[in-house]
C-alpha cells in the first residue's frame, strides 16, 4: 500500500495512458465507422440520383411515344378516310365504265364494229 501511495501520480500517469490509447483505438473505430457511414450515404444518394434520371428518361420516352402513337392513329384515320374516297370514287368509275359500255354496245349493234 506504501508503494502505492508513493508512487500514486505514476500510476495514475499509465492508467492514463492505457484508457488513453483504449479511448483512442475506440474513437479511431468510431471515426472509421462514420466515414464508412458517410462513404455509403453518398453513394446511396447518387444511386437514388442515378434512379431518378432513369425516371425523368423513361417519362420523356414515354411521352414521345405516346405522341407518336397518336400521329400514327391520325394518320391512320385519316388514311381510312382516304381508301373510302378511293372505294367510292372506284365505285362511281365502274358505274361510268359500265354506262360507257353499254352505249358501246348499243352504238356497234346500230351501226356496226368497222367504222
Amino acid at each position: 500500500m506504501e508503494f502505492i501511495l508513493m508512487h500514486w501520480e505514476k500510476i495514475t500517469g499509465i492508467l492514463g495512458l492505457v484508457f488513453s490509447f483504449f479511448a483512442g483505438f475506440k474513437m479511431r473505430k468510431i471515426r472509421h465507422q462514420e466515414a464508412k457511414n458517410l462513404a455509403l450515404e453518398r453513394r446511396y444518394k447518387a444511386d437514388l440520383q442515378k434512379l431518378e434520371n432513369y425516371k425523368r428518361a423513361f417519362d420523356i420516352n414515354a411521352e414521345m411515344i405516346e405522341s407518336i402513337k397518336s400521329d400514327f392513329m391520325a394518320r391512320i384515320g385519316s388514311l381510312h378516310q382516304y381508301i373510302e374516297q378511293l372505294e367510292h370514287m372506284n365505285t362511281k368509275l365502274h358505274s361510268i365504265v359500265a354506262k360507257q359500255q353499254q352505249e358501246l354496245d348499243k352504238y356497234i349493234t346500230k351501226y356496226g364494229k368497222d367504222i
